[in-house]
């Protein structure tokens, strides 16, 4: 237990959103006995701290999450996610509320509130579940409620208009049932914001007491259901999860600190690898309404593990040699900064094993931090992970398809940058990764990737999000003048705002500013090979530049009169649906790639490098969507054409690392599929050939840790190989921090093995259309609709046939694949994955019409299978499949 002398107001929690806050009436309480009021109760994952901000900054008191949802006060504002009288929680697919009644209580109705706001992506829950228990053991159903009002799935972002809009409250219906537990299970809507993604506030939870006697209510065996959450081990996704006491966890530790993600997920081990270089990442949550100050982290690492470096933005207190438990440990102790807790400012160490052979008797790091909040001096209890040592990881490297590392922030704070980069990037190398594709570098940094003859793709600073031009080149910025700054609308813009945004777009393109362009160019440049910019330029809806030069560009590109002109400027900018201004702002955010693209290349003539720098975009793929109206307003052909590559970015499949759903995991890759196939089919109509080549190569950077969400390691396995196979150039980790231990990169080293193996097959091979994928068991279903789990392509390549299937499912998953045009005699379908081959009942293989007839498979959970259809010869020798086995096995599967 933690040492501390606290209040429960410290349990309070923090988070923010600017959004406006419309108020409806004032909910009044239930005349009728609430038996939930002042009651506890647990959550199943941690509460969102994100949008609460605004309430410290307004001096409001924050919500206790110990009480908050029993204490018989209703929200105001149907803001639910900015008020102190709710919890909100996001991430999920469902979320549970277990309320303890303190005794068996008959029970009449259960009823919640939730609020919506579909213009800003926030949506209901599409349904509610409420369950009851004498024992918090066996739970009954006690009834439900479903939101009939919204579709379950938007084909058209569009159609936000016709959601819900306000507070609704769900309810049970008039019900006869009893409990002391009553489990409160709400299904998120998993359209949204990303932010909003899973999302689902609460104010109140209310149980009315029945007036009838608890003995007139009886249950049959049959009425019992299994409700309570699963643990997962490492095998099921990568890293262990499973339920969390939140609400224990809050309340004993206000300024939470966990090795992450592992002890966010509750996996209480630390994967190395021999001749591996780790970096162990910690984070930080401060849930405290009180100042947290003085905070002291103690990490303590076995002496047969080599702490090679640490985070240098964090004051050394000591470092020194300790005994415990007959084993010799480093301890280092840093102090941390109170109120800068972010990406930076977070422990953080790179360590390696000194191990030559696989081993579990390294002994475990543990850590522990102490802080002071009012005067009181507190303590955490000692964490621990043990140390796993396992094979040392090795992958050949992909000659044409980029597999890339991020580099994250805390690699700007390391003390021993040179010697730890070499050795680091070393390992990154000697598992498949080609190139830094992400981040910001340093001179050290590009050194080290020299050195080993790693490209260099990382972060240039120069014009991020199209108009922050020089941002952190004070000198250059010095010397805009100030009638050139970006001006903006004062219905669009509070406060200093030329601090961010920079200069004029009009002014940048001119040939005024060439010298300055290729001046900030030429520096970064010294430090990386290809400058890649952060590229949203939806920051800049209604917020465009109304000095007199983008006036006149604008009459200019329009082709207005001025007295039109002076009717439609500067508030035609904020009108987000107009069309002349959508056609304008493309036409400059056009001008502005090809300003810096040419800058770039001049830069690169004048520094004399044997290469063609790129200017590299890394951008969202709603961008690339015709039916989004964010298309409509930064259309992308104006650029696509002026550009060598292109990096675009997505995190729709992560899941909360302190609430891990694995429903969510069901099927989560492959929706990214549409926005592959829009962002392909605009270079290709709107980029350009080069030598047979298509520009922009196109790189695809899935995140691992971002935001708080987490890719769990056998999903980042399955998009990396998705993109490989469905004809992109690459791939990029995407992460803020490092956390990836050795189940983490082991996959790293799988994924980046096959599109070794395979890379002369999708680069080379015909594409080919002559088979079918259907999904015999499991069919999966969220929220009543059916969602894809399979993907499959077929190519042609040296006289044979290949067709690639992959699992997005977390289940092993039987199929039936027919394939037509194959000859009459056999043909083996041989799985080169499992190295098996799948042959008649009469242990052949199949001949034409049987293939066309349908073979059932059987495809592993998140898993990618290459069949190959060919000479029956070349699979004599591995085990075979005949479909009674594979029926056999579907069977078994099933019950």
């Amino acid at each position: 237990m933690m040492k501390k002398c606290m209040a429960p107001v410290w349990l309070a929690l923090v988070t923010a959103v600017v959004l406006a806050i419309s108020t409806v009436p004032v909910l009044a309480a239930d005349p009728e006995p609430n038996v939930a009021l002042g009651k506890p109760y647990t959550f199943s994952s941690a509460p969102t701290k994100t949008w609460y901000g605004n309430l410290e900054k307004a001096g409001q008191p924050l919500p206790d999450a110990s009480r908050v949802l029993t204490d018989g006060e209703f929200c105001k504002s149907n803001s639910f996610w900015s008020s102190n009288k709710t919890l909100n929680f996001r991430g999920t697919s469902h979320c549970d509320i277990l309320v303890d009644l303190g005794e068996v209580q008959p029970l009449s109705e259960v009823h919640t509130h939730h609020s919506a706001r579909p213009m800003a992506g926030i949506r209901l829950p599409y349904r509610e579940e409420y369950f009851v228990s004498d024992d918090n053991k066996r739970f009954v159903k006690a009834g439900e409620f479903i939101n009939s009002h919204d579709p379950r799935i938007l084909n058209d972002p569009n159609e936000r208009g016709a959601l819900f809009k306000g507070i609704m409250k769900f309810t049970s219906g008039p019900i006869r049932t009893k409990g002391r537990y009553l489990l409160v299970r709400t299904h998120t809507a998993q359209q949204g914001f990303v932010g909003f993604r899973g999302y689902v506030g609460y104010d109140e939870i209310v149980a009315i007491r029945g007036g009838f006697e608890i003995d007139s209510i009886r249950f049959q065996p049959g009425d019992y259901v299994s409700v309570r959450p699963k643990t997962y081990d490492a095998s099921f996704m990568g890293y262990r999860f499973g339920p969390r006491d939140w609400t224990k966890i809050l309340a004993e530790t206000p300024l939470h600190i966990a090795m992450a993600p592992q002890h966010l997920l509750g996996d209480d081990e630390y994967h190395m690898s021999v001749a591996g270089v780790y970096v162990v990442q910690f984070e930080c949550s401060n849930n405290a309404s009180s100042p947290v100050t003085d905070i002291e982290f103690t990490l303590r690492l076995p002496i047969s593990v080599t702490l090679l470096d640490y985070n240098g933005a964090l004051e050394l207190l000591s470092r020194r040699e300790v005994d415990i438990d007959g084993r010799t440990y480093t301890e280092i102790t840093q102090a941390m900064k109170p109120g800068k807790l972010g990406h930076i400012h977070t422990p953080v160490f790179v360590v390696a094993p000194t191990a030559t052979e696989p081993t579990q008797d390294l002994g475990a790091i543990t850590y522990q931090y102490s802080y002071t909040i009012k005067e009181e001096r507190i303590e955490s209890p000692e964490q621990r992970a043990t140390i796993i040592v396992g094979s040392r990881l090795r992958a050949p490297a992909p000659g044409r398809f980029v597999t890339g590392f991020w580099l994250p922030y805390a690699s700007r704070t390391f003390v021993n940058k040179g010697e730890t980069f070499s050795r680091l990037f070393a390992f990154y190398k000697e598992i498949g990764f080609t190139c830094a594709n992400g981040g910001q570098s340093s001179p050290e940094i590009h050194a080290a990737l020299t050195e080993l003859g790693m490209a260099n793709y990382t972060g240039s600073g120069l014009a991020p999000n199209a108009l922050m031009f020089a941002k952190w080149m004070t000198d250059i910025r010095e010397k805009i003048p100030e009638e050139d700054l970006f001006q903006g609308h004062p219905k669009a813009y509070r406060g200093n705002y030329k601090d961010t945004y920079g200069i004029c777009p009009t002014k940048f393109c001119s040939d005024e500013y060439r010298a300055l362009r290729v001046e900030g160019a030429k520096r970064v440049l010294a430090s990386t090979e290809h400058l890649y910019e952060n590229w949203e330029p939806y920051m800049f809806h209604g917020k465009g530049c109304i000095c007199a030069a983008c006036k006149a560009a604008f009459q200019g590109h329009a082709k207005l009169s001025p007295a039109e002109a002076d009717r439609l400027w500067p508030d035609v900018i904020l009108d987000a649906d107009s069309d002349v201004h959508a056609a304008f702002s493309s036409y400059q955010y056009g001008n502005v790639v090809k300003a810096l693209q040419g800058a770039v290349t001049q830069a690169g003539k004048e520094l004399q490098l044997s290469y063609k720098p790129a200017y590299i975009l890394s951008i969202a793929p709603k961008y690339f969507d015709p039916k989004t109206h964010d298309y409509k307003i930064h259309n992308p052909k104006a650029y696509l054409g002026q550009i060598d590559k292109l990096l675009i970015w997505k995190y729709g499949n992560t899941v909360n690392p302190k609430g891990v759903d694995a429903d969510l995991m069901i099927g989560n890759n492959l929706p990214i599929i549409r926005d592959l196939d829009n962002t392909m089919g605009m270079v290709r109509t709107h980029g350009r050939q080069v030598n047979g080549e298509q520009l922009p190569k196109v790189i695809y950077l899935p995140t691992e840790h971002y935001g708080g969400s987490l890719v769990m390691p056998k999903d980042y396995y399955f998009i990396s190989l998705l993109t490989f196979f469905h004809g992109l150039d690459g791939y990029g980790t995407w992460d803020r921090d490092f956390k990836q231990d050795a189940r983490y990169l082991a996959l790293h080293a799988k994924a980046n093995a096959m599109i070794c193996r395979y890379e002369s097959l999708v680069m080379g091979g015909a594409r080919k259309e002559q088979h079918r994928l259907a999904v015999v068991w499991p069919q999966a279903k969220r929220g009543g609709q059916e969602i894809q789990t399979v993907y499959s392509r077929e190519f042609a390549h040296q006289g044979l046939r290949y067709i690639v299937v992959g699992n997005d499912h977390v289940r092993r998953t039987f199929a039936t694949l027919t394939i037509t045009g194959a000859p009459v005699q056999g043909q083996a379908l041989n799985d080169e994955t499992r190295n098996v081959v799948y042959v008649n009942d009469a242990q052949r293989a199949h001949g034409g019409k049987e293939l066309a007839q349908g073979v059932l498979i059987e495809l592993q959970p998140k898993q990618w299978h290459v069949f190959r259809l060919g000479d029956e010869a070349g699979s004599a020798d591995l085990p075979r499949i005949t479909q009674q086995m594979a029926s056999t096995s579907l069977r078994a599967a099933r019950k």
